[in-house]
């Protein structure tokens, strides 16, 4: 998308975001508006309606008081034919005070006489809570619904033990005079059932939606919009009834004016988003042609600047600016590059007088390199002849030797011959180091090993020789060596162990290990060396593994060593194979547990059967 298009849509999502904003924030500020003054005329209604009951409360005491100041409600003989004759003139006392309902009882509360309804009487009010009150002697008032009606009476009790009950109608003349304006609906309920209302409106209002009436809720209702609400307890402390109160207020004109504010709103936000995108449209074109000559001629190092120059004349404002910069790098980078040119000549012709010389150095170290390798190549046929014939093995029983530097040349020698025709010797060496330095050695050590008498010397006896012929041209080297000695006649193999890694001879009928291990020190280093020799029997099929230290310490990824343990479990498993394919199978493992086919240190095994 290019730069036109995103500006063009940020600009327009940012107005449609803003609109969205105002138009949330209107719509709160109108529904604010619309409840507040709502919620004010409920608070006023409920208000007047108990104000109200107050005031038609104290009527009543006062009528009632007025009743008892007449003489006839002094005298004990107050029968219905002498209250008969007082109808006329109470009538009158209450329709000057607007009173509904007034009726003598006896001291047991049954009613005497009704002003009100004279035909009815006798019916028994014991049960009534507000006559329970009045006989104790309280003054007692409730809102109550009896026959007549929802009413608000007053109970008191007269000089002689008899009640006096005067009462107020809560009905439709009630709640529409005390609504100030036709635009105001109220109603009255208990539970589920209408007792009274205002108008028919209300009435019908709550009959069909009386299961959902809500406390401060909007409904339409016969075309006109209504905010309703519903008000519980309301009685003023008068009595216990459960009383639910229905206000229900028309604001069908309020709806419309707010519905003509709102198509207001969404023209008036149309023609200020047209015109907003008119100007985002015309300033957009002209900043982006002006981002347009600033990228083609950016893109353009050679040729004419005229069209940057102008752009950096006719704006002055940032862009100008940037105009004015681009043409100072376009000169500066045209500097350069002249620079940069000569530059990389001058480099170049470095660059082939370095090749020049790298390559006679490289001639030079290949020259080098082919005199290392031809005295390596002089190095290790000098170690191969120095190596036993490997014919001679032929006359030992079941012998096989595995011999692999790990470089041309090895740090390790070894030897074996018979001696007359019953004797044995198996001879193995490990010089420190490796390469050409280590073969020189092992070169020294073989030459000196070949002077001594094996035949008529021990082994310890035959390594003590071999140091002190070697310890005094060593210079900064130092070797190991075992040295075995089998005697088939007699079943007994003797040995002495400078240092080297343990021998191990296989028992073949126990199927068990002995090590050989070190019985003295390394050589080469004192001029006296210290070394014991032992003797084990032995026993026809058991097998000697001799072996330098390139086996038992080669590593794994985790640094673990072969080691000792190892190398024994796998010639013990391997005990009925030949000493060739044993040695194979060892080997093998060994690769296995580095993960590697190579071996960091030279590596020469010994594995022989016993006649």
């Amino acid at each position: 998308m290019s730069l036109k298009y995103k500006f063009i849509l940020f600009l327009t999502i940012t107005q449609v975001a803003i609109f969205l904003i105002l138009t949330l924030t209107f719509g709160f500020m109108i529904s604010s508006v619309k409840n507040s003054p709502q919620d004010k005329r409920i608070s006023e209604q409920s208000k007047t309606l108990k104000r109200e009951l107050s005031n038609k409360n104290r009527n009543l005491q006062y009528f009632i008081e007025l009743i008892k100041a007449l003489e006839i409600t002094s005298s004990q003989s107050l029968d219905k034919s002498s209250l008969k004759l007082l109808t006329p003139e109470i009538s009158k006392l209450m329709t000057t005070y607007s009173i509904d309902i007034l009726e003598i009882g006896d001291n047991r509360g049954r009613v005497k006489y009704r002003f009100h309804r004279s035909d009815e009487f006798g019916d028994d009010k014991s049960y009534q809570e507000i006559i329970k009150e009045a006989l104790a002697g309280k003054d007692s008032s409730a809102i109550e619904v009896g026959s007549s009606g929802l009413a608000l009476r007053r109970v008191q009790l007269l000089p002689y033990g008899d009640t006096i009950m005067a009462g107020f109608l809560i009905n439709r003349k009630f709640l529409s005079d005390l609504c100030a304006d036709n635009l105001i609906n109220l109603a009255i309920s208990q539970e589920d059932s209408l007792i009274a209302s205002s108008d028919d409106v209300v009435e019908e209002f709550f009959k069909q939606n009386k299961d959902k009436i809500k406390f401060n809720q909007r409904i339409k209702f016969k075309d006109r919009n209504y905010y309703s609400t519903l008000i519980t307890g309301l009685d003023n402390g008068l009595g216990t009834m459960k009383l639910n109160y229905l206000i229900l207020l028309d604001e069908t004109e309020l709806a419309a004016a707010v519905r003509n504010l709102w198509i207001s709103l969404i023209l008036v936000s149309i023609i200020a988003f047209i015109v907003i995108s008119s100007f985002t449209v015309y300033f957009g074109r002209d900043i982006i042609s002006s981002f347009r000559i600033l990228v083609r001629s950016m893109r353009k190092m050679e040729g004419d600047d005229k069209e940057l120059h102008d752009l950096s004349l006719r704006r002055k404002d940032e862009i100008g600016q940037m105009a004015g910069i681009f043409l100072g790098v376009k000169s500066d980078l045209r500097t350069y590059q002249d620079h940069l040119v000569d530059l990389v000549e001058l480099k170049t012709n470095e660059i082939e007088i370095k090749n020049i010389e790298l390559n006679n150095a490289n001639k030079a170290l290949d020259l080098k390199q082919k005199i290392i390798d031809h005295e390596i190549m002089i190095a290790k046929n000098l170690q191969e002849h120095l190596l036993p014939d490997m014919s001679n093995l032929l006359k030992i029983t079941d012998t096989y030797i595995s011999y692999e530097p790990a470089s041309g040349v090895s740090g390790d020698i070894f030897d074996f011959g018979m001696i007359s025709g019953k004797e044995a010797y198996f001879f193995l060496a490990d010089v420190s180091g490796h390469g050409v330095p280590a073969s020189l050695v092992t070169a020294m050590l073989k030459i000196s090993f070949s002077k001594i008498q094996i035949s008529e010397t021990s082994p310890g006896e035959a390594l003590k020789q071999l140091n002190r012929d070697l310890v005094d041209i060593l210079d900064d080297h130092y070797f190991t060596a075992i040295l075995c000695k089998i005697d088939y006649d007699k079943k007994i193999i003797s040995y002495a162990n400078a240092g080297a890694t343990p021998g191990v001879l296989i028992k073949k009928r126990k199927k068990r290990i002995k090590l050989l291990k070190p019985t003295g020190s390394v050589m080469g280093v004192f001029s006296e060396l210290d070394v014991l020799e032992f003797t084990e029997k032995i026993e026809s099929g058991d097998k000697l593994f001799l072996f330098t230290d390139g086996i038992s310490e080669e590593q794994n990824r985790f640094k673990e060593f072969f080691g000792t343990r190892r190398i024994a479990r796998v010639l013990l498993d391997s005990m009925e194979y030949s000493n060739q394919d044993s040695l194979k199978i060892l080997l093998s493992k060994v690769n296995n547990f580095s993960g590697r086919e190579n071996y960091n240190d030279d590596l020469t095994a010994i594995l022989t059967t016993i006649a």
